[in-house]
């Protein structure tokens, strides 16, 4: 999150992550239990920024809105189809998309190697 937080010039976070913060024992310490909520609490802020910028980014230089992609590959290719792609992909119609995908399943073909020894 730091790193990401660096690129994208945001303050991170103030604390550091302690291992501690795997065990259990974690609540029977309250000071360590409080550490980690103030370092949680930091994560989520950290990360609700850089969504926030990124969002910003990619609607200002592409005129995507981020909120309405699942992921970084659909990310790519809405950016690559609306920025960069000059020619129209065409979509085919239902009737000839369904026509193509049925001619990939045919029947089931065999192949035999017919071969004989002393047939007479």
């Amino acid at each position: 999150m730091d790193d990401l937080c660096s690129i994208l010039h945001l303050l991170g976070k103030t604390s550091k992550y302690n291992p501690e913060f795997h065990n259990l024992s974690l609540f029977d310490k309250p000071s360590l239990l409080d550490e980690f909520k103030d370092y949680a609490l930091q994560d989520s802020v950290s990360l609700f920024n850089c969504i926030s910028k990124l969002q910003e980014i990619y609607f200002r230089d592409y005129q995507v809105d981020i909120c309405s992609i699942l992921s970084t590959s659909t990310l790519s290719l809405k950016i690559f189809r609306s920025k960069y792609l000059k020619v129209n992909i065409p979509i085919l119609k239902r009737r000839d998309d369904t026509f193509t995908i049925q001619s990939y399943f045919g029947g089931a073909t065999d192949y035999y190697n017919l071969e004989a020894e002393n047939l007479s």
